[in-house]
């Protein structure tokens, strides 16, 4: 298994990272950082992983319509 983290940057100006890797368990954590000491993580199992990368994508569609009735 590659040793991979994934590191997002938030779009406002303050210090907020989203990162995710596999952990330990081999389940995928998910960790928020906005630079308190102690950052933010859930750990998702792969059905649980699925679940939610298929409500995203159904959360940016929504966006991209949403973008295309403003113009």
């Amino acid at each position: 298994m590659a040793n991979i983290k994934i590191l997002f940057l938030g779009t406002d100006e303050d210090h907020v990272e989203l990162s995710c890797f596999i952990n330990s368990k081999e389940e995928i954590t998910v960790m928020l950082e906005t630079g308190s000491d102690d950052p933010e993580s859930i750990s998702l199992d792969i059905p649980t992983a699925i679940k939610f990368t298929k409500t995203l994508r159904t959360l940016i569609n929504q966006l991209k319509e949403s973008e295309g009735n403003h113009e």
